[in-house]
């Protein structure tokens, strides 16, 4: 009880501390999670993309003997009519370019993702370091009380992760209340830099893009158009289920680097002040 004292105290003492782990948490959190929403949606479009396509490639002969057993249901659920197909060459080429856009953009999100842990780490460890040095005197009286080195660590770990935890909470809550809000901003921007990176590839436009992928379509009747053959996204599918992704990575890895930063850092100060008694 009184070790949770302690911690709850340590919270208001040091609040300049707080406030600057509060403000790196909230930035970590947001852009985790919008970061990580994106990896998702890029890989939710790209297995989308990729089923759409196979079910333009069924045979003549298998197609022709599907005839009169179209289902609407499910995304799943539509075949092709007997007609045209797509051949294998024409399906292979744009398949490829397609999911290389896809695979580019979901490196580009996971680099930027561990780019942001790394500048999490960076700032924590600068927060809690140049904490220590200048709380050498708090640090020793605890020790003159009789307090041992690991709990000290233990007590100042506890306290920073508490505050990471609270914060994030905080943070999440409106994430989880006005996910469809919030996913559908985030969507729309995921759309727009993909439109920006395949059409930067393929140097033609957006309109003359999805006028290829038209005539792709041709004789099939499928729930899906041209354009959300290309985009990916289609979440009135019954298959797609998309929401905000990210909270559980997102709050792990801040747990374990506050936990392993401050515990270690905490632990060495305390030792090399008691070697100076």
């Amino acid at each position: 009880m009184r070790f949770i004292e302690r911690i709850i105290l340590g919270l208001r003492y040091h609040r300049k501390l707080h406030i600057k782990i509060i403000i790196v948490t909230v930035l970590f959190t947001v852009l985790g999670l919008f970061l990580q929403t994106n990896i998702m949606l890029e890989n939710q479009a790209q297995k989308t993309f990729t089923a759409r396509i196979f079910r333009l490639t069924v045979p003549e002969t298998r197609a022709q003997g599907q005839t009169g057993q179209i289902s609407g249901k499910g995304d799943m659920g539509t075949k092709a009519l007997p007609g045209k197909t797509i051949s294998p060459v024409t399906r292979r080429a744009i398949t490829k370019h397609i999911n290389q856009i896809y695979q580019r953009q979901t490196n580009f999100y996971s680099t930027a993702f561990m780019i942001i842990v790394a500048a999490f780490t960076i700032c924590i460890m600068t927060i809690i370091i140049n904490f220590a040095r200048g709380n050498h005197s708090e640090t020793r009286a605890l020790m003159l009380m009789g307090r041992r080195s690991s709990g000290i660590a233990a007590q100042n770990s506890l306290e920073y992760l508490t505050s990471f935890g609270v914060t994030f909470s905080i943070v999440a809550m409106p994430f989880l209340l006005f996910t469809s809000p919030i996913l559908k901003l985030i969507e729309q921007l995921n759309r727009t830099v993909f439109l920006h990176a395949l059409t930067s590839t393929a140097d033609k436009s957006v309109a003359s893009i999805e006028v290829s992928l038209a005539k792709l379509l041709h004789n099939h009747i499928t729930d899906f158009t041209s354009s959300s053959l290309l985009i990916g996204h289609d979440f009135g599918s019954s298959k797609i289920t998309p929401s905000i992704s990210g909270f559980t990575i997102i709050f792990m890895l801040g747990t374990c680097i506050i936990l392993f930063v401050s515990f270690i850092t905490t632990l060495i100060s305390a030792r090399s002040i008691r070697k100076s008694f």
